[in-house]
């Protein structure tokens, strides 16, 4: 296995952030996006293009703090760590 280097100090700064803050900073961000993204390449009507912003953006933001979440976990975890589940023995029958 490949030795962990740490991660840039811009990532660290995220990751140490409560959950309700990386809510915060990152539903805005995502709302713009997805709204600039219906609105102009699928060129759909203002109001419609709010709307899908509204109901994309949510899920975006809950993969990205899932996602952060778990690779500082995956990270911070001892490096013997299996992979696999806690009790294999049923492997070896």
């Amino acid at each position: 296995m490949a030795a962990r280097s740490e991660p840039p100090a811009l990532l660290r700064r995220w990751e140490e952030l409560k959950t309700g803050k990386q809510i915060a900073i990152s539903a805005p961000i995502f709302l713009v996006i997805f709204f600039v993204l219906n609105q102009f390449p699928f060129n759909q009507p203002l109001v419609r293009s709010i709307a899908y912003a509204i109901i994309e953006a949510p899920f975006f933001v809950a993969i990205a703090v899932w996602a952060t979440h778990a690779e500082r976990a995956k990270r911070l975890a001892p490096t013997n760590q299996k992979d696999g589940p806690e009790d294999d023995d049923w492997l070896d029958e």
